[in-house]
């Protein structure tokens, strides 16, 4: 549009080639020779202050031409100047045509012997200003269009208008907004209000300018510049391509704050000396406080080890062509919520000078817990493979031994009958039913080992009183028989297959009843151990036979029994391998305690449950 008012700095490629304020000054206002702009019909438009003073008039606007210059010859350059108080000089005079018949004409008193001026620097000054890309305008003391300019002819065609010579500029400013630089939907109320507006700031010229759009979606630079002599000179610039890249600009700044406050990693930025200039609003919330308790602070007070910190010494040491440092660390959240964050710091470099650091951070505790998990399923992997170890190793051994008692003592009985001898048949029968009934025993045995050793752990809150408790009541009999005390501390929260647990409590309280001393009553104290933040410890204490500290991992192993006899101590040797394999699938160990004295300890270690589980007492916890 044609108007002007407040907005942004003037900028452009006519201020740095040509100050228009400056031009115009000189051109017009302050030129020291008289200078007219006279209408087609002959009527001066104005003058400027050298022209009033060699007339000796305060006004020459709207006056005839001819009525005090006159031309005696149309070829001649010299003409004769009438003045109000009756005087007259002579001058030599240069006539320009202007748009729509107007005319600029400029004079040199002969007669009072001023410099001499090259009527042909007006021409010069006049071809320079039609050539320049910024549209130039002139407008009068009475706000009417008095030159311009081809660049603003341009312009206004752009917007729909047609300017001409005496149109004032609240008809220009009319026009342009009725054919369409008016806001969609305004009424003719609105349209007046609007002119006003724009009226005044045409009458209050700044040294700023406004930016505004106009035309066909494109966008023109608009300032306006008072003369002393009261003129008004408008300069009109398209800058289309220039706003759109800004607002370009502006909208991928939108959208890069938008990503980078939205994103759910951490981001921070800060300067060489380690002040932080930017945090984003993911982490400040994970922090719990607000972007100013950190924006204005060093790196290093946040650090735990401050300027000596291995992450700072890190960043310090980053160059030009290793400019990035990677690592994992644990943050607590505000909630106590502890996550495991990568994070990587890049330093940003303009040749080899150091512009700042950014800090971004990625919760990867997901990652984290999935790695151990793999951890915790190749450990697994191995249990299992060390159980079929065994398996492979008992069926090799063990289970061959029955079977040789079989052979054998059938030979044995095959080659008697075959002699007609029968009287050791049925000893060798004999111990063909016991070579049997063991074989049979340890398949059961290897049966429940391995029912045990695939069982899916369900995991529940619970307190280990309660899988004691379960064993107890299964163990009824053989304690009663035995006398046996059992007497039950207080015992420690975890998470476990309450069903598993039992059976774990089984063997090892059923082994301290089986092998007792022939001369006491069996004691089984059953209490929490020493354990640590994540672990706990359960401690299964008797007053048997003992074991010596040499057996103390062959005893886990399955089918190993370090009494033969079985009509003394029966059994298997499969249980302690079956309460290890409990342990372990709980995330835990049982060991035997070596340093025990006066019978044989147990210790199991299990992973600890922070949150208390109420314990309720059931019967049978003490026989």
């Amino acid at each position: 549009m044609i108007v002007a008012g407040a907005g942004e700095p003037r900028a452009g490629r006519l201020a740095d080639a040509i100050d228009p304020s400056d031009l115009m000054q000189a051109l017009y206002a302050d030129n020291p020779d008289p200078i007219l702009i006279v209408g087609a019909d002959g009527r001066v438009r104005s003058a400027n202050a050298a022209a009033r003073c060699l007339f000796a008039t305060e006004s020459l606007t709207a006056r005839p031409l001819e009525h005090f210059v006159i031309s005696p010859d149309e070829k001649s350059d010299s003409v004769r100047l009438l003045r109000p108080n009756g005087s007259s000089a002579v001058c030599r005079h240069r006539r320009h045509a202007l748009a729509d018949g107007a005319s600029l004409y400029v004079f040199r008193d002969v007669e009072s012997g001023t410099s001499p001026f090259d009527l042909r620097s007006a021409h010069i000054v006049w071809a320079a200003l039609q050539a320049i890309t910024e549209g130039v305008a002139i407008y009068d003391e009475q706000e009417k269009l008095l030159a311009f300019n081809e660049a603003y002819e341009r312009l206004c065609e752009i917007a729909g208008l047609t300017p001409r010579p005496g149109l004032s500029v609240r008809e220009l400013i009319g026009d342009w907004l009725h054919l369409g630089g008016a806001p969609a939907g305004v009424d003719e109320a609105m349209i007046e209000i609007i002119i006003d507006r724009y009226m005044q700031e045409f009458r209050e010229p700044t040294l700023r300018t406004r930016i505004m759009p106009f035309g066909d979606g494109r966008w023109m630079r608009v300032e306006n510049i008072r003369t002393p002599s009261g003129a008004v000179v408008g300069i009109r610039a398209d800058v289309t391509e220039l706003r759109e890249a800004e607002i370009a600009l502006e909208r991928q700044r939108f959208e890069c704050k938008t990503l980078i406050e939205h994103i759910p990693d951490f981001l921070l930025r800060f300067a060489p000396d380690g002040t932080i200039t930017f945090v984003n609003e993911n982490f400040t919330r994970f922090r719990g406080s607000s972007a100013e308790a950190y924006l204005g602070h060093r790196v290093q007070e946040f650090l735990k080890g401050g300027e000596d910190d291995p992450l700072w010494l890190a960043l310090t040491a980053l160059t030009p062509t290793q400019p990035i440092t990677r690592y994992e660390d644990r943050m607590k959240s505000i909630n106590g919520e502890e996550i495991w964050i990568f994070w990587s710091s890049i330093a940003a470099f303009e040749d080899d000078h150091l512009l700042e650091y950014v800090a971004i951070g990625r919760d990867i505790s997901m990652l984290k817990e999935q790695q151990q998990r793999i951890e915790e399923q190749a450990r697994e992997l191995k249990r299992k493979n060390d159980a079929l170890n065994q398996f492979t190793g008992t069926v090799s051994h063990d289970l061959k031994a029955p079977l040789r008692h079989v052979s054998m003592f059938s030979e044995m009985m095959c080659e008697d009958i075959q002699r007609g001898e029968y009287a050791s048949a049925p000893v060798y029968a004999d111990h063909l039913r016991q070579a049997v009934r063991r074989m049979r025993k340890m398949i059961d045995s290897l049966l429940d080992y391995a029912r045990v050793a695939d069982a899916i752990v369900t995991p529940e809150r619970l307190n280990l009183r309660q899988p004691v408790e379960e064993a107890l009541i299964n163990l009824a009999s053989p304690i009663a028989d035995a006398e046996a005390v059992i007497e039950i501390g207080e015992l420690p929260d975890v998470i476990g297959d309450q069903a598993l647990l039992a059976r774990l409590c089984q063997n090892i309280i059923g082994n301290a009843v089986k092998y007792r001393r022939q001369d006491a009553a069996p004691y089984i104290r059953i209490r929490s151990g020493t354990g640590t933040k994540d672990m706990v410890q359960i401690l299964f204490e008797d007053n048997g036979i003992g074991i010596e500290p040499r057996y103390a991992q062959k005893i886990f192993e399955v089918f190993q029994r370090l009494h033969r006899d079985e009509s003394v101590y029966p059994g298997t040797g499969i249980g302690l391998a079956l309460a290890q394999r409990v342990a372990e699938s709980h995330r835990g160990t049982i060991e035997l305690d070596t340093d025990y004295q006066g019978g044989t300890c147990f210790v199991l270690t299990l992973p600890a449950l922070k949150t208390p589980v109420r314990q309720e007492r059931t019967a049978g916890a003490q026989a």
